[in-house]
């Protein structure tokens, strides 16, 4: 089975999510101006614009890591089924599980994010920020002081829209550029 058609019985169905999929050029029904937006810049004074896919496309293979397209909307409602405690996909203790750092010794993954990976955390966290990996995305081990408490869950995607969860209690899907 493709993993489209996976996700799509498995996950966004669902979920109620009717605008997802790694190919939007067999969905006539979707506006391309809803899938293609990113960030143009890095730091302040980057702007969200229409941007080309920067891969190739069509993707020849759904691929699990990259190439997926969707709406806020369907995005949101992704969101909101972790905040809900997994809603109609996950268990409680499953989105526990996704979220718990899953790293034993943090020495590498600290320094590559303070190294090369710098650039996807260059907004978000100091140097002397200590971090861990949970199956969902970077935890933030130490607080960051008026942007995220201890504990905080987070990813961003190509669009480098942010989505925040602290202990599944709360999500931000606004951009946290400044």
């Amino acid at each position: 089975m493709p993993l489209e058609e996976y996700m799509a019985t498995n996950i966004w169905s669902r979920l109620g999510m009717k605008s997802t999929t790694f190919h939007p050029e067999n969905r006539p029904d979707l506006r391309s101006d809803q899938m293609e937006l990113g960030w143009r810049g890095n730091g302040p004074r980057s702007v969200l614009e229409p941007t080309a896919i920067p891969f190739a496309h069509p993707a020849q293979d759904d691929l699990g890591g990259v190439g997926l397209f969707t709406t806020a909307e369907d995005y949101a409602k992704v969101l909101a089924a972790l905040v809900s405690g997994g809603g109609a996909l996950l268990s409680q203790s499953s989105v526990d599980e996704l979220l718990k750092p899953q790293l034993a010794d943090t020495r590498a993954f600290n320094e590559f994010r303070s190294g090369p990976g710098q650039a996807a955390y260059e907004n978000l966290w100091s140097d002397a920020t200590k971090g861990n990996h949970t199956l969902a995305g970077p935890i933030n081990l130490t607080a960051l002081p008026g942007r995220r408490a201890k504990n905080t869950v987070h990813w961003s995607g190509m669009p480098n829209l942010h989505w925040v969860s602290q202990r599944c209690q709360q999500v931000d899907v606004t951009n946290t550029n400044p």
